[in-house]
């Protein structure tokens, strides 16, 4: 507080007060200077990095500030950020508040000793900005954070920022553990009665782009090639498991099955099916002997596909493409799926309802490093992982 009252007689008018050791996005600013209020005290979601200063509210003003959430009371709706939009009249009652600390000593926190002291009389904003991309650098540990995760995501212009949220909506979140265990049942099944299965889609780019779902699937594909033998073998053992296993029928066609449990959650719209689910396709050969995964058009060279490989994911011996890079390559039409992502257009916990999201590509680096800004627990660790 002291350099701050020695800038005493620079200042005539209100001012933004921001501590020299944070990294923050644009929004910060905006929520400061668009805010009604003449003084604000700046909030963000609690980040649980254990380096927190909570802050105590009420009815959305300034109370305290503390190290120890258990120190205060009820209202604690997140913890400064160390940005502050300050009114002359403020400034006047922290630098009296500031002068009687000066008597016994200049070690004087703005925030603790004069914010929260004049509290009482003047009353101070405190806004939270839940979702905020920020972080403090305190030690190299805060640098490297703030160097790889956090400021390549506030360099991001406003449009992408909002674009970049919506690749927090969709996920299996919640059921993460329950559909690795349909996976589980599944392969266990198929591969004891040595059946050809093998992941596809986004599984599949999901375990050689970040050894783990993407972050933001919400269901899991699969490709049966011995289907009727499935159907008459592995079915009925799912069944008395629990699951559900559905024929996918479309104009009259039988494009394969989903597979679900019964005491599941339930998808609006949809009576019989529950989410989450995985999605087995039964593969056609073509005239002209290319593989064709309907109602997709797209043809893949039946040796990218056969004989069939196998690897771990999450703990699961599970079936992969003979050529994988190729089969991905032939979907996408391209070989940049491992730098570029694009946001999902089906909800399928919504029952696969059009997310109307737009179809531009994104700088995949840039995605997981503002997943793991977030901090989402769901989240962040494979996006961390791939950051590693």
């Amino acid at each position: 507080m002291y350099s701050l009252y020695c800038a005493r007689d620079c200042v005539d008018e209100a001012f933004l007060l921001l501590e020299s050791d944070i990294v923050y996005e644009r929004r910060a600013l905006i929520t400061c200077l668009e805010h009604p209020s003449d003084n604000v005290l700046l909030l963000a979601g609690l980040s649980k990095t254990s380096d927190e200063c909570f802050v105590e509210t009420r009815d959305g003003c300034l109370v305290a500030i503390g190290k120890s959430r258990e120190s205060l009371g009820a209202e604690v709706p997140g913890e400064m950020v160390g940005i502050c939009k300050i009114s002359r009249s403020l400034y006047s009652v922290m630098l009296e508040a500031a002068e009687q600390c000066f008597r016994t000593t200049r070690h004087v926190d703005y925030e603790t000793d004069c914010l929260v002291a004049v509290a009482g009389t003047v009353s101070i904003a405190c806004p939270s900005v839940e979702d905020l991309v920020w972080c403090e650098i305190d030690d190299e540990t805060h640098l490297i954070r703030a160097r790889n995760e956090i400021y390549p995501v506030v360099q991001v212009d406003d449009n992408q920022q909002i674009n970049l949220s919506k690749f927090k909506t969709i996920g299996f979140f919640e059921e993460r553990d329950l559909i690795i265990r349909h996976i589980h049942d599944f392969f266990e099944s198929v591969n004891a009665h040595r059946i050809r299965a093998c992941i596809m889609f986004g599984t599949l780019l999901g375990k050689l782009r970040h050894n783990d779902f993407i972050p933001w699937d919400d269901d899991v594909d699969i490709v049966v090639f011995d289907f009727d033998a499935f159907l008459a073998q592995c079915a009925p053992e799912l069944e008395q498991q629990g699951y559900a296993v559905e024929p996918d029928v479309r104009d009259g066609k039988r494009m394969g099955c989903r597979i679900f449990r019964e005491d599941s959650a339930m998808v609006p719209g949809k009576p019989r099916l529950r989410f989450p689910w995985v999605g087995i396709w039964e593969h056609e050969v073509n005239e002209d002997g290319l593989i064709v995964l309907s109602p997709e058009d797209i043809r893949y060279k039946p040796e990218d596909f056969l004989p069939l490989g196998q690897v771990d994911l999450l703990g699961i011996p599970v079936g992969v493409p003979h050529n994988p890079t190729e089969i991905l390559n032939t979907y996408f039409g391209s070989d940049d799926w491992m730098e570029v992502c694009q946001l999902p257009y089906r909800d399928h916990r919504k029952g696969g309802k059009l997310t109307g999201f737009p179809d531009d590509k994104f700088n995949l680096q840039t995605v997981l490093n503002y997943l793991a800004a977030e901090q989402l627990p769901a989240l962040r660790e494979v996006a961390k992982n791939d950051i590693e």
